[in-house]
């Protein structure tokens, strides 16, 4: 083993990167456990840092996955020792279950309607109010609609109205994907953007 070995400088940027993603993890289960309504803006920083840091937690678990990919394609060239090429792959396995665990949760049917809760309570008017009251609130939104409420496939933000949700999606969270085919809009144009 090399002190210039890159994996080694790679591997402590990911556990740290990792702690930090259990640091966020954590307040955030504890945010979904608070019986009032949480501050929306604590949740909505919390819920975007941690799902950031985990994509990019995972790009360099793909990245450490594919030098240990070179190193096994080519073991004259390196003479790393199988037990340390073991090793590799089991920080990688360990690493990417830690991930995937938090992912799950975060997209768990429970945390889902907590934060559809949520949402509702702090951003949605009375459902009784006149088209002109919720397009005053909401410019945003449409009728509401048996398909909701709508989850943005990509960052998996929940919307309890039907809405152009890739559109407001990018304005309220900006490391989520640019809008796509995903954008749904009511048949009132009125209400939408």
């Amino acid at each position: 083993m090399s002190l210039e070995d890159p994996f080694f400088v790679v591997r402590g940027e990911v556990q740290k990167a990792v702690n930090t993603a259990r640091g966020l993890y954590q307040r955030w289960c504890e945010l979904l456990q608070e019986d009032a309504a949480v501050g929306r803006e604590e949740l909505d920083w919390t819920t975007n840092e941690l799902r950031n840091g985990l994509r990019s937690i995972e790009w360099d678990l793909e990245d450490l996955e594919e030098t240990i990919g070179i190193v096994e394609a080519n073991p004259g060239k390196f003479k790393l020792p199988a037990g340390d090429l073991q090793e590799r792959k089991v920080f990688v396995e360990r690493m990417r279950e830690a991930v995937q665990d938090m992912k799950d949760h975060m997209v768990s049917p429970a945390a889902i309607a907590f934060m559809e809760r949520n949402n509702r309570e702090v951003r949605h008017p009375d459902p009784t109010s006149s088209p002109e009251a919720l397009r005053e609130t909401l410019p945003f939104a449409c009728n509401p609609d048996p398909l909701c409420p709508f989850t943005c496939p990509p960052c998996m933000y929940v919307y309890p109205f039907c809405v152009r949700a890739h559109l407001l999606c990018v304005q309220l969270s900006p490391g989520c994907p640019p809008p796509c085919s995903f954008w749904l809009c009511s048949p009132e144009p009125s209400l939408c953007i």
